[in-house]
């Protein structure tokens, strides 16, 4: 059984600021959802900007339909779904700082976002659990 004690530490302080931020008012989920992705992105995401690699550089030169650019996104959701998938479950069952450095050291854009999206919903649906058990 994984040790998630690290992952529980910091949904603890995240659903501290979340508390806070939302002064236990009843919003949207898609507010609430905002408020978490402030909170991750201040918390994890890196101080220094990352750099995009070539490809990326050159679908935003070129000015491409939305097709393309759907296509483009289902191409690197094949490409790092499992690598974003690795590591959460690293996030999850480890020290989540470190997972944090190593996403950020990818230098992939896509898995960066990808990582704090999936992040954001797996922080947003262990807060939503905490307030209904509590309920």
């Amino acid at each position: 059984m994984p040790d998630n004690t690290n992952f529980q530490e910091h949904l603890e302080t995240v659903a501290q600021d979340f508390q806070e931020r939302s002064s236990g008012v009843d919003l949207p989920p898609d507010q609430e959802k905002k408020i978490i992705k402030e909170i991750v992105k201040e918390k994890f995401s890196p101080s220094v900007p990352v750099s995009s690699p070539p490809a990326a550089q050159a679908n935003d030169d070129a000015k491409s339909d939305s097709a393309t650019q759907a296509q483009s996104r289902e191409d690197l959701n094949r490409q790092y779904q499992a690598v974003v998938d690795g590591f959460i479950q690293n996030a999850i069952s480890g020290d989540l700082t470190q997972v944090v450095k190593e996403v950020n050291r990818s230098n992939n854009p896509w898995v960066i976002d990808q990582f704090h999206d999936v992040l954001v919903d797996k922080f947003y649906s262990e807060i939503k659990a905490r307030q209904q058990n509590s309920s």
